[in-house]
């Protein structure tokens, strides 16, 4: 299985973005993303809310997801993990190291 993975530069405390994954090389023709699901650890540092930093729900648009993210501790990277789910019954992953630090 081949894992989409993506390295973000830094987020300062209390910026807020949007991450994409992009899955267009993954998808068949006429294959398209129904759904994702996503997930946020913390792989350093110390979060002791890590949901915190979603905001919103994951968005599909086209071939791409979409997830708002708000990160408050510096000194913290967290890995996002989206599953995205397409219209021939494949789930493809995605993550993406979200690291954390003071200006």
């Amino acid at each position: 299985m081949t894992v989409l993975r993506r390295q973000l530069g830094v987020f300062v405390p209390g910026e807020v973005d949007v991450v994409e994954c992009d899955y267009s090389a993954r998808l068949g023709d006429g294959e398209a993303i129904t759904s994702a699901a996503r997930t946020l650890t913390v792989i350093s540092g110390a979060d002791p809310a890590p949901g915190n930093v979603l905001s919103g729900a994951a968005q599909v648009q086209g071939p791409l997801v979409r997830q708002m993210l708000a990160p408050s501790v510096a000194g913290t990277t967290y890995l996002l993990t989206i599953l995205a789910t397409t219209s021939n019954g494949r789930t493809l992953p995605g993550v993406c190291v979200v690291p954390v630090r003071n200006p």
